[in-house]
């Protein structure tokens, strides 16, 4: 085993007031993305009350992944606004335009009043890419590992928190009598977003009183324009450049560093991990409403529930106990490896839990695969049917297999996603770190966008084709269990550099000439 650099110094002591505020704005910023979920059935059926549920679910979908598109056509601009201007005024700027997005979609008086506002929501925010460089860069490689897992932590809990508090809150004036108040009545999901408004407002307060610049925006300009042009440094040295040719310059560089080995392997590593994450996502849920016959469980949404809760409570303890000291001890490639054959172990065991423990009888849920059934939920009374046995009529062993499995599944794909951008961050020069991460969060975007309508499309053929193993309900978990072992292999390209932050930028020879 190697001997890592990080094993040999004394750790140095976290900055933990500074970790916490980023781990706030994280967690607004996933907090945004995931309240909106719980209430798309609702609000798309308050302003489409006629709509059949097949033309519902297209608005749902155009509803739903607005905020996504927002994000592809922003991300990559606020990431060198921030390599520019710096990362503490883009990240104030990106809570602002939050704290306005989140307002006016709960003030939201028509369909596409709500699309525009999560798409601008999207848009005006890029913190998750800049919030993870500034991270990087008030840490160092001895506290590293222990800083970016405050970015599993918030980001879970905001995956936990955001579907609660939206479901709960959202038309309070007709579930609690105490807010039936005219405000209420006529903007039924305004509450949520306050609640929203809130988190944003309270990490915008820290930000701007506790977080200081990171990035020496002029030193930055000095290393480019020596290292290329060559000529005295002085103050009237920009009139000396165009700014096309500047422009021109800059673009170079910035292509010559996604180029490199370990940047290119980070971007599409992080990119592959999010499209495997967001379609196992899709299908699971997928497959545990599905019939016996199908390779499902029968699970009602209390169950389902009860499960999610239970493997979050793992993840937690391995994100608090377990993932700091796997890093230290392996380093960050072996740490990713590990996670990758633990995550395909959990996706390939999925679909064999019925076929180890029997058939699960059914309970009152919708079935995917039995048009006899009729759907427990509503749109009217926003209520799931509870049976009060359900959880005791599925065996201990099922119960014990599927722990055990969505434990190891939720914990590896957070895991991976905490891992990975800290080699993104690492492979990139400071001049261009948010620029790379960006780039990161872009192509992470694209997946995210693809990987549930594949999911969707392979996982319905296969329920759907009567034909044998591997093509029946196993064939959706087979391919991605194949994408992540390809995955696994590209992570073998990384060099052990990519284990070191790059401190410092790279600067040309002095007698390079200019491009233009």
């Amino acid at each position: 085993m190697e001997t890592e650099n990080t094993n040999a110094k004394k750790a140095t002591p976290l900055p933990i007031l500074k970790v916490l505020i980023i781990s706030s704005i994280l967690f607004a910023n996933v907090f945004g993305l995931m309240l909106i979920f719980p209430i798309l059935p609702f609000i798309t059926h308050d302003f489409f009350p006629n709509l059949g549920k097949s033309e519902l679910g297209y608005k749902q979908g155009y509803l739903g992944t607005a905020f996504q598109v927002g994000k592809l056509c922003g991300v990559l601009v606020w990431g060198r606004l921030s390599d520019i201007y710096g990362r503490r005024p883009t990240m104030l700027c990106g809570l602002l335009g939050s704290i306005t997005c989140i307002l006016l979609f709960g003030f939201s008086q028509s369909f596409e009043w709500a699309c525009t506002s999560r798409f601008l929501w999207g848009l005006l925010n890029g913190n998750y890419a800049i919030a993870t460089t500034y991270l990087s860069e008030i840490l160092d490689d001895t506290n590293q590992a222990g800083g970016f897992i405050f970015i599993g932590i918030a980001s879970a809990l905001g995956r936990l928190a955001a579907p609660v508090i939206g479901g709960f809150l959202s038309q309070p004036a007709s579930k609690y009598p105490w807010l039936d108040i005219p405000l209420f009545r006529r903007f039924p999901y305004l509450l949520p977003c306050l609640f929203g408004v809130a988190v944003a407002t309270f990490s915008f307060i820290g930000a701007y009183k506790y977080l200081n610049e990171t990035l020496e925006r002029s030193k930055r300009h000095e290393d480019t324009d020596q290292a290329w042009l060559n000529i005295p440094n002085d103050k009237d040295l920009y009139r000396y450049q165009s700014i096309r040719s500047r422009m021109h310059r800059e673009l170079c560089l910035i292509l010559k560093e996604i180029l490199q080995r370990n940047t290119l392997l980070a971007i599409l590593i992080y990119s592959a991990v999010a499209f495997i994450t967001m379609m196992s996502q899709e299908i699971v849920p997928l497959l545990m409403v599905t019939d016996y016959v199908h390779g499902g469980y029968c699970m009602d949404g209390n169950e389902i529930g009860l499960l999610f809760v239970s493997g979050a409570s793992f993840f937690l303890f391995n994100h608090i106990f377990l993932l700091s000291k796997v890093i230290k001890w392996l380093n960050y490639r072996r740490t990713i490896r590990l996670y990758f054959l633990v995550y395909i172990l959990a996706v390939i065991m999925l679909p064999f839990v019925t076929e180890i423990t029997g058939p699960i009888p059914s309970s009152t849920a919708y079935l995917v695969n039995d048009t006899s059934k009729e759907c427990h939920f509503s749109i009217e009374s926003g209520k799931e049917a509870l049976n009060v046995n359900s959880i005791k009529r599925i065996p201990l062993l099922f119960w014990f297999l599927l722990f055990l499995i969505m434990s190891l599944l939720i914990s590896a794909r957070n895991s991976l996603l905490t891992s990975t951008v800290v080699l993104l961050g690492n492979s990139s020069e400071p001049r261009f770190r948010a620029t790379i991460n960006s780039l990161g969060q872009f192509a992470a975007a694209i997946s995210r966008l693809a990987a549930p309508a594949i999911g969707a499309i392979l996982f319905a053929w296969s329920e759907g084709n009567n034909l044998g193993y591997p093509f029946n309900y196993h064939l959706t978990f087979l391919v991605l269990g194949l994408v992540i072992i390809a995955v696994f292999f590209l992570s073998f390209g990384w060099t052990k550099q990519v284990e070191i932050k790059k401190n410092h930028n790279l600067i040309q020879p002095a007698n390079k000439k200019p491009l233009v």
